[in-house]
């Protein structure tokens, strides 16, 4: 389930913008948003925290499908979202200043 919803996602929403935004070397703000929206931006952090709450494994399984179709969305979901910093939250902060989404 989780790898048809990300690789339609990929799809349908990242495929179309992934030229535009290789050209202008900039990352689409409505892309990062839905990354969001759609839980791939926190899967391992802990659904307290405002992330999804999800396994290691689920964060190889979204990458993946996202790799195939753009690999910059992969590379910032795996680096933001993917548990890289998940436990500096956990470890050594906490409270407000870790939800997700914190802008």
């Amino acid at each position: 389930m989780l790898k048809e919803s990300v690789g339609r996602f990929a799809r349908d929403v990242v495929l179309p913008k992934a030229r535009e935004m290789d050209e202008n070397e900039m990352m689409d703000k409505s892309i990062v948003e839905q990354l969001f929206e759609q839980g791939l931006m926190g899967v391992e952090v802990e659904e307290a925290y405002g992330g999804s709450g999800m396994s290691f494994g689920a964060v190889v399984v979204a990458i993946e499908e996202l790799a195939r179709i753009d690999p910059s969305v992969c590379a910032l979901t795996l680096l933001e979202g993917g548990g890289v910093w998940k436990d500096q939250g956990t470890n050594f902060g906490g409270g407000n200043h870790y939800r997700y989404p914190y802008w």
